[in-house]
């Protein structure tokens, strides 16, 4: 998503799905925005809100600033879920009872190439070493508005943004303990980002 800052700039905000994204979108509803389309689907079969920063740069943003926001890998996951099984018509407790690596790994790897695939991607591979990151633990409150102001010189008047939540994002899904540290090793790369 390109926002305009308060001095006409363009800044990239690399919205990894599941990190509170559509919570940041809705604070910036009123500022001039684009490339933030979520029926879009790319090439990459992502949503274009949802794209890669190389599909910024790709698309003349290449000498913007950027930022993102991550979150604890095992919290992302779990949310994930939410979408991702409900997509798949699976019960939301599928990982309840997961067991071995290689089953977690091909479920997957089962989604690249779909619309699934953003859900499930590493968060390292959406952004690159100039990305500014604002951890999602840290809450998405003043402290985040003070943060984007200090740092891209946006700011905005809604202070409690409203956005439309599915109906997947109240489910609570299910893992085995297996499951999380199963998490833990496909996405050892992006706790060392935290």
């Amino acid at each position: 998503m390109i926002i305009q800052n308060d001095k006409g700039e363009n800044i990239i905000f690399i919205h990894i799905p599941r990190t509170g994204g559509s919570y940041v979108a809705a604070y910036f509803k009123h500022h001039k925005c684009s490339l933030n389309d979520y029926q879009k689907i790319t090439v990459n079969n992502f949503e274009e809100g949802h794209e890669k920063i190389k599909y910024y740069y790709n698309n003349g943003y290449k000498n913007c600033k950027s930022f993102t926001i991550i979150r604890n890998p095992l919290y992302r996951f779990t949310s994930a879920l939410k979408r991702v099984l409900t997509y798949l018509n699976l019960p939301i407790d599928y990982f309840k009872d997961m067991k071995n690596y290689d089953d977690f790994k091909t479920f997957i790897y089962n989604q690249r190439g779909t619309i699934l695939e953003q859900f499930l991607e590493h968060q390292y591979k959406f952004i690159d070493n100039k990305t500014k990151i604002y951890k999602f633990d840290n809450r998405l409150g003043f402290k985040f508005l003070d943060w984007l102001k200090d740092n891209f010189n946006l700011t905005t008047k809604i202070k409690d943004p409203k956005y439309l939540k599915m109906s997947s994002d109240f489910l609570k899904p299910t893992i085995s303990k297996e499951t999380i540290k199963f998490v833990e090793m496909y996405y050892k790369e992006d706790y060392k980002i935290l």
